[in-house]
């Protein structure tokens, strides 16, 4: 049922109120009290009339709010309510009073022993000289209303919150990304800078023990000092590598190459370490798989010789066995997808391990990590090679049986001329190493130019024990100069 509005029920209560006032008819009077009167009984909201001082002077007494007229009428607010509720019905009175306006409140009232909500319209009643003799008050309960709008208003500020923390760590995580991808980009670009140290400390040691005699003690701290370095700058390599992957600075070099014999040359690369640790290192290539491609072998080398290295460390016995297999081939054209998959019988990995292998600076638990060494990048580098060349990475475990890290790999089938070709350039690699293996270069003149001081010193010192000549330039303008006066 729609109720009416409070400025609907004024201009009825008005216009009846006019009508007993100024007929003088009985019949008439009675007809338009009866009218008043069933008006306001007829009505949900709670109606009553007070006089200017507040005193109930009528109250319809509508069934759903429990109280008889008898109850009310005659009494001040004071009498019904508590003296919060009462100074504001007496407050808003008095407003209605002072302006000669109709004024509507929203109040908590203390309504039989319990707190609800509701609506307070208050119109003032104007005898013929405008002077207010009474005033009528229509009371609505909009306690359900205010319930469920507060219930709202909390949902809202909830939603709002939620809101303002998502952006907050949207926020922060952007700063976080930006600020890794700045390292990054900062350590991509200082590559050469960060290398060329290390380079110059491994240069000089493999002078000094070049152009140096030194006694079984000596020789022995000074491989030791060059392991050590080998080692550190494998990791700064790693570093740097890992961050022109982030910042997409590495780029694909695509040749001709012969799958089978790269894989083998894995295995060969590896054969010593696996023999020294008596564990078997075999090769298994399907039948199906063609042996040419073109694409980038030193990346697919690079993964390999990862997962081969990493699958001979965590095995004490037992095998490694490096597997290949046609995947998928394209309907229409030579790309086809190859599966490469290192099987271990090694240690293996738990379950809640394995989301971390492929994350930068991640290892094994406490116990792998203090009897393995590694510093956790080559696997994040693994991925990030074989995402840049459109495959998948992932790894199947039974911990304490062994392990199976794989790699799929898009790639082009090379053509039978293309295998002609590859072959004939490497039969003139062979020619041009085996020719420069027997040139002398006694007595010959180099001129040698770096901005680098180290790098001066260690290439100089490596080019005399040759037996070479060597004349050193700083920068362009001076290498001229000493060429042009030579």
């Amino acid at each position: 049922m729609i109720k009416p509005s409070y400025e609907q029920l004024e201009k009825e209560i008005i216009a009846l109120k006019k009508g007993v006032n100024k007929t003088s008819e009985v019949p008439q009077l009675e007809q338009n009290e009866d009218r008043f009167n069933r008006l306001l009984e007829s009505s949900e909201d709670m109606i009553t009339i007070h006089k200017p001082n507040g005193e109930y002077l009528y109250y319809n007494g509508p069934t759903c709010y429990a109280i008889k007229p008898k109850d009310v009428v005659g009494k001040m607010p004071s009498d019904i309510f508590d003296e919060n509720s009462t100074n504001i019905l007496l407050s808003a009175f008095g407003k209605v009073m002072k302006t000669g306006k109709s004024a509507t409140i929203e109040v908590l009232l203390d309504w039989l022993g319990e707190k609800r909500w509701f609506s307070e319209y208050i119109y003032p009643i104007k005898n013929t000289k405008g002077e207010i003799v009474e005033m009528v008050k229509v009371c609505r309960d909009i306690h359900k209303r205010k319930i469920a709008e507060e219930k709202l208003v909390t949902k809202n500020k909830e939603l709002a919150y939620q809101v303002k923390e998502k952006e907050n760590r949207e926020r922060e995580l952007k700063v976080a990304e930006n600020s890794d991808r700045h390292k990054s980009e900062f350590l991509a670009n200082m590559s050469h800078e960060i290398r060329t140290p290390m380079n110059g400390v491994i240069g000089m040691i493999e002078v000094l023990q070049q152009n140096t005699k030194l006694n079984d003690l000596q020789n022995e701290y000074v491989e030791t000092i060059k392991s050590s370095s080998l080692t550190l700058l494998s990791i700064i390599n790693n570093i740097l590598y890992l961050s022109k992957l982030e910042v997409g600075k590495l780029t694909l070099i695509e040749t001709n190459f012969n799958l089978e014999k790269s894989i083998y040359q894995i295995k060969n690369l590896f054969s010593a370490t696996a023999l020294a640790k008596k564990v078997g290192l075999s090769v298994h290539i399907n039948s199906d798989v063609p042996k040419d491609y073109y694409g980038d072998i030193n990346r697919v080398k690079q993964v390999l010789s990862n997962f081969v290295s990493n699958a001979i460390k965590f095995t004490d016995k037992g095998f490694v066995k490096i597997k290949v297999s046609l995947a998928e081939r394209e309907s229409s054209g030579d790309r086809l997808k190859l599966k490469i998959e290192i099987e271990d019988s090694g240690i293996g990995i738990l379950p809640e391990e394995k989301q971390l292998l492929f994350k930068p600076f991640n290892q094994l638990d406490s116990s792998s990590t203090k009897q393995f060494e590694g510093a956790g990048l080559g696997l994040a580098i693994s991925k990030g090679i074989v995402e840049l060349l459109g495959g998948d990475i992932d790894v199947e475990s039974d911990y304490g049986k062994g392990s199976t890290f794989w790699f799929t790999l898009m790639l082009q089938e090379q053509e039978q001329e293309q295998e002609q070709e590859q072959e004939q350039e490497q039969e003139q690699e062979q020619e041009q190493e085996q020719e420069q293996k027997t040139i002398c270069y006694k007595g010959r003149n180099v001129l040698l130019v770096d901005d680098k001081n180290v790098n001066l010193i260690v290439a100089k010192a490596m080019l005399q024990y040759l037996q070479i000549n060597v004349t050193v330039a700083k920068n362009g303008k001076e290498a001229i100069e000493k060429y042009s006066s030579s």
